[in-house]
C-alpha cells in the first residue's frame, strides 16, 4: 500500500540534520515548492536556541543545514525558544 504524501529526501535530510543539532522539542518542516523539493518552511522549537537573539537563531540554523542549502531555493525558517512556543500555545487557548 502506497502513501498518498511523499516526503521529498531533502525534506527528510532537513530534519535528521536539524534534529541531530538542535534536538528539538518540536520541528516541523513542510515542502513548499509543489513537489520539487526546492523551498521549505521550517518551524524549530529547542532549547538551544534559550539566549540567543534572532541573528544567532538564524546562524545556528544555517550552521546545521550548510550541507545541503545548495541544493535549496528558499528557506522561511520560524524559530523559537521553549519557553515562546510555550507562551505562544497558551495565548491562543
Amino acid at each position: 500500500m502506497s502513501s498518498l504524501t511523499s516526503t521529498h529526501p531533502l525534506e527528510s535530510r532537513l530534519k535528521a540534520l536539524l534534529t541531530a543539532s538542535h534536538n528539538p522539542t518540536h520541528i516541523q518542516i513542510t515542502d513548499v515548492s509543489g513537489g520539487c523539493g526546492s523551498s521549505f518552511d521550517v518551524l524549530i522549537v529547542s532549547e538551544k536556541f534559550e539566549g540567543k537573539n534572532r541573528v544567532e537563531r538564524q546562524r545556528s540554523v544555517n550552521t546545521s543545514i550548510k550541507d545541503v542549502m545548495g541544493e535549496i531555493h528558499a528557506l522561511t525558517q520560524v524559530k523559537l525558544k521553549e519557553k515562546r512556543m510555550v507562551k505562544s500555545i497558551a495565548h491562543r487557548l
